[in-house]
């Protein structure tokens, strides 16, 4: 088993390594031991945390991320591993050659498409009006519409998410003090970050975007890849929100709690296969790869979820609170 938890340390702490597993050590609680390869991403959520070097080497080692999250408790800072893959320069080569061959805009037009129906699954599971308008928008993406269909089925999507759900008006990527905002951009940094993992493990360029391309984002890939599995998290804030799953108006330590224990135990659907979350970046990620080398074929991306048994080969992912 490899990679399987998300580790929140929520609490004053001491973690270090001993034995090559790494121990968190809390005042009046027994220790808890991990091996590294065992953590999948490692969030730092208190400001009386305190880690040695050898911590972020071992995880490095292991393609671990680590989040670190502000006085808000929202992920501001992610370390990734640089040189942790066995593709080389081999995957980046490929980038490149991308680029100039229009892989990239065949890659881009499946992003947004799998983007778009899992906006229509989110509105079709809070019955959002407008519903034909998003599956219309969906099948319409081409390779030289996609931004202009991306941008108008957000308008249509979030409208009608902000006149269901009080709390807020508008979509706030930053700055956000609302809770609709902040929740979603909690389990957004969180995708975002196996996402980053993924692409790391493949050897792959992070400021060579495939539909982001500003010059002064060193994450242009991890946010297109983030864009089709976007859907899990609005499909995980915007229900507890109605159902009062979610209450508050601030980001409070049950709400991530009650997020994270969603996030793990999503299970995307990739063509007929059930895969836990972070397996089933993987195998976008991987396809991708494969796109970038022959120049043709799909990336194996999430449409919509279906419910279905974990396979054996792939344990669900466990969330861990300290």
């Amino acid at each position: 088993m490899a990679n399987d938890h998300i580790i929140t340390l929520s609490s004053p702490a001491y973690i270090h390594v001993d034995s090559k597993r790494v121990v968190i050590e809390n005042k009046g609680k027994d220790p808890m031991f991990f091996a590294p390869h065992d953590i999948a991403v490692l969030i730092l959520d208190h400001p009386a945390l305190v880690l040695t070097h050898e911590v972020f080497r071992v995880l490095a080692e292991s393609n671990a991320i680590v989040l670190s999250c502000t006085r808000e408790h929202l992920p501001d800072t992610m370390t990734i591993p640089l040189f942790k893959n066995k593709q080389g320069a081999r995957n980046a080569f490929y980038q490149i050659k991308a680029m100039k061959n229009g892989v990239y805009k065949k890659a881009w037009q499946q992003i947004i498409q799998s983007k778009l129906y899992g906006q229509v699954y989110c509105a079709e599971k809070l019955a959002l009006p407008n519903l034909y308008y998003l599956y219309d928008r969906a099948k319409k993406v081409t390779l030289d519409n996609a931004y202009e269909q991306e941008a108008f089925a957000a308008k249509l999507y979030w409208q009608a998410i902000f006149k269901q759900i009080e709390g807020a008006d508008r979509r706030y990527k930053q700055g956000a003090e609302d809770i609709i905002n902040t929740s979603l951009n909690y389990g957004y940094a969180v995708v975002r970050a196996m996402v980053a993992r993924s692409l790391c493990a493949h050897g792959l360029v992070l400021n060579y975007g495939v539909g982001h391309i500003r010059k002064d984002n060193p994450f242009n890939l991890v946010e297109d890849f983030i864009e089709p599995y976007r859907f899990l998290v609005d499909s995980i804030v915007l229900p507890g929100i109605i159902q009062g799953k979610i209450v508050g108006d601030e980001l409070s330590p049950i709400t991530k709690r009650y997020i994270l224990s969603q996030i793990v135990e999503f299970q995307p659907v990739l063509g007929k296969a059930t895969y836990r979350l972070l397996h089933g970046i993987d195998k976008t990620i991987t396809s991708f790869c494969k796109l970038l080398e022959v120049g043709r074929g799909q990336i194996e991306l999430p449409n919509k979820p279906q419910k279905g048994r974990p396979s054996k080969t792939f344990p669900t992912l466990k969330h861990t609170v300290v």
